[in-house]
């Protein structure tokens, strides 16, 4: 018989998983017409003190309105 002894590290749980989708869902479905889902574009303004600030663009496929969630 072997013995393996396994160091086991939980990077994320199950709950922040849940949590993120969560927050992406909210983020990606259209304000407008509530179409879900929609894909981001990615993109950095430069922010306060020349701080870049990612902001993710969204345009509905539906009805066409766009929407910005800075992060």
């Amino acid at each position: 018989m072997w013995l393996i002894i396994m160091n086991i590290t939980i990077t994320k749980t199950s709950k922040q998983v849940n949590k993120e989708k969560e927050k992406y869902k909210k983020e990606s479905t259209c304000p407008e017409c509530d179409d879900y889902p929609n894909l981001p574009i990615y993109y950095y303004k430069s922010g306060l003190f020349r701080k870049n600030i990612k902001v993710e663009k969204y345009t509905c496929i539906k009805c066409g309105c766009e929407w910005e969630v800075r992060n």
